[in-house]
């Protein structure tokens, strides 16, 4: 039995797809929360994370210590939604809503989410951040012509990097927003 490859106008006509804004915000989400359990907990680990970051936002006042900060990993979701909504919207309306099965692959791009965006929130590292995006667009545009998949690509690269531009401008303006952990 021959697959049906499915024409424009169902493309276009299709429901779009809930999964990469649902992954993309959970994978945001996660990871800040994951920065902020490394922490906060005691483990091995925990020495090193606090070096990491208070070299980037500072070391706190003597003998202070970490509490998780809701405020912070909401706003890491926030900009997780951001990303992936607007990706999703503008990958749609220029290439329309693509036919493929991504369920396999969501668990791989959740993880990849995680452990790309803990070192943004831990460190302020967010060079990881737009690779792991375009992975995501490269992925979702599976099917389409070359020059969709690059568009879909740079269109999830593009909007995430203005996410990490919106989050580290709040970790130097408002670090009470833009920060995953506080010292009290």
């Amino acid at each position: 039995m021959a697959l049906h490859e499915p024409t424009n106008d169902e493309r276009y006509l299709a429901q779009p797809r809930g999964a990469p804004v649902i992954v993309t915000t959970l994978g945001w989400a996660l990871g800040a929360l994951a920065a902020a359990l490394l922490l906060t907990l005691d483990s091995p680990l925990q020495a090193r994370a606090l070096e990491l970051y208070t070299a980037t936002f500072g070391t706190p006042r003597e003998g202070a210590a970490p509490e998780l900060q809701l405020a912070g990993v909401i706003v890491f979701g926030i900009a997780g939604v951001m990303v992936g909504l607007f990706s999703s919207f503008m990958t749609d309306l220029i290439d329309g809503v693509p036919k493929v099965d991504l369920r396999a692959g969501n668990l791989m791009v959740l993880i990849l989410w995680i452990v790309t965006v803990a070192p943004f929130a831990l460190a302020g590292f967010p060079f990881l951040v737009p690779i792991v995006a375009g992975f995501v667009g490269w992925r979702r545009s599976r099917g389409f012509r070359p020059i969709s998949r690059r568009t879909q690509t740079a269109v999830w690269v593009v909007f995430s990097a203005m996410g990490v531009l919106a989050i580290g401008f709040l970790m130097f303006v408002r670090p009470d927003l833009g920060t995953v952990v506080r010292f009290g």
